[in-house]
Parts: C-alpha cells; structure tokens; sequence
C-alpha cells in the first residue's frame, strides 16, 4: 500500500502531539498517495511545511517514494526492507522469517503501511517488527479491517493489535483507529476489548483499515503468545460458556419464541437468525460509542498525546 491523506494524518498528529520519528524503517518501500494540493492543504492544517519532492505535478500520476514524507516531520533517516530490492529497498529481508540479531531495536519508528497482511506468517512478521524498534520507539501501521477480501492473505481485527502491542510484550501505549472510507470519512477509537469485556464487532459496507499507533518501552518476548481476552474470564473461571461475542442481553420470552420456531420451522428461522448479524443490528455498528469512540480530527493530536497505558 501507501501514505494516503488519513495515514498522513496520523504521522502529522502525532508530530503535534510529540512523537519524534528519528531513524525511520519503513516494511516494504511506500509511495506517497496524495495529489500535491491535497498535500498542501493537510500539511498546513498541522503547520507543517512540506518537502518540495512531495508537490510535484506528476506526484499523483507517477507517485514518489515516501522518503520525503517522513523527513518532512523530522526523520533523520528513512530506510525500507523487503523481501526483494525490485523498488530499492535498502534492507533485504523475508519477514516470514526471524531478523538476524545485529538488526534488533535499530529504528525509532517502524511503519507497516500494508505490508503484514501480505507476509504469510504473520505473528513471525509483526515480532520482526516489533524487534526492530528501540525503546522508547514507535510501531505506526495502516492494515486492513473490514471489506479487503482478497486483497492479501488476512483481515485484521484491533483485537490482535492490542494483545500483541501490549505491557506483557513491552509496549506501554497503544490506539487502533478505525476509519471507513466513504464521503463522510470519520475517525474512530476502537477500544481495548479486554478494558470492554466484549468484542469489537463490526458490520459494514465499507472498506475500513485499521490505523495503530502503539510506543514501547520494553524487550520484546522471543515468542509471542497471545490469546483472544474475551475467552480468559471463562477459562480462569473454568466456564463451559459459548461466547458468541454478542453483549446484548436477551429477555425469557425471545429466547422461548425463538426455541419455540426452531423446533416448528429450524430451515426459516436459522435464515432468519442472520438477520441479526447485519449493519443495522446494534451490536455490529460503528455508532456503538461504547466500543467505536468517535475523534474528531482536529481531536486526534490530543488523543495521541493522551493514550492510556496498555492492558
């Protein structure tokens, strides 16, 4: 993928709220996708001048790599690795595969600007990339959410963001911001399901990426061991429960109706059982504010700048 306008902005509010990039390594090389007046209007928005590399008249048609973005907001290098040097990455490696040791905690900011979707072993991947930052550094990623099917081999949900960016694995900070795409473009917070104690499910028709931001200040584990934290109460419990993932509470006479048509008519109702799972039920919308906390944009400096210590 690449830096479009909203991946933009998180860089360009996390400079504002603080965040020095430093030495930059960026997971496959990126381009820049943003035509030069949008370019300009954004940068503005935030104060910021932008490099003249990025405003060139054919920078939409023919778009650059994304040096000059990242050195724009005070990179003192940027690098890229991949698993090839057909667009001249500077670092050559699979990140199906372990980082040679010399290559750990090297970069201040790493960036997956839609790489990790495509690497087939994916927790191998993201460990690289969690390895590859220093303390005190920054993991910075725009992947898919809802609606990319087919576009690399998964879709991801915040869940596996939280837990694998999280205190256990040296992270203290962390944001998964969720941005359907569309002509009413907003933001959303998605909260930490483990603070919910549900799952932040979501429904849409929109393609949606997730966009993270999480910072460490720890070694990162030679292993990653997550698990999904709607689960643990039952296990800790030692609950034979189903969870579905669903909050929403049904009265005895729902359940008794619903018992009542399965056993008189179980082909209708179980067609009309996913009925439920549709954008306009409550629990799969992005309206629910308890799990998708709407951030205006001109908010999202100050939301960054007042991340909540991870679970």
């Amino acid at each position: 993928m690449a830096i479009d306008s909203e991946t933009a902005r998180l860089f360009l509010a996390a400079h504002k709220a603080g965040v020095r990039l430093g030495r930059v390594l960026m997971l496959g090389r990126q381009n820049i996708l943003m035509r030069p007046s949008e370019t300009r209007a954004l940068f503005d928005e935030y104060g910021i001048k932008p490099d003249p590399r990025m405003l060139a008249p054919e920078g939409y048609s023919k778009p650059p790599f994304a040096e000059p973005f990242f050195e724009s907001l005070g990179a003192t290098s940027c690098e890229s690795m991949d698993v090839s040097p057909y667009e001249g990455a500077t670092l050559v490696h699979d990140l199906n595969e372990p980082l040679p040791a010399e290559q750990a905690e090297k970069f201040d900011l790493v960036f997956d600007g839609g790489t990790l979707e495509h690497v087939f072993n994916f927790p191998q991947a993201l460990q690289n990339a969690m390895q590859l930052i220093k303390l005190g550094g920054w993991y910075a990623g725009f992947t898919c959410g809802n609606n990319w099917f087919g576009h690399g081999f998964y879709q991801f949900s915040p869940e596996v963001y939280y837990r694998a960016l999280s205190r256990a694995n040296g992270f203290s900070k962390c944001a998964v911001f969720v941005v359907p795409e569309g002509l009413g473009l907003k933001w959303y917070l998605a909260e930490d399901p483990a603070r919910l104690r549900t799952r932040t499910n979501l429904i849409n028709g929109l393609r949606t990426p997730l966009l993270v931001l999480a910072r460490k200040t720890g070694p990162t584990p030679a292993q990653l061991k997550l698990q999904q934290s709607d689960y643990v109460p039952f296990w800790e419990e030692n609950a034979p429960v189903l969870n579905t993932g669903k909050y929403r509470p049904e009265t005895a006479p729902v359940l008794s109706l619903k018992a009542r048509l399965y056993a008189a008519l179980p082909g209708l109702t179980r067609r009309l059982a996913t009925l439920e799972a549709r954008p306009w039920c409550p629990e799969y919308t992005v309206r629910k504010k308890k799990v998708f906390v709407p951030v205006p944009r001109s908010n999202l400096a100050s939301v960054i700048a007042n991340l909540p210590d991870t679970v």
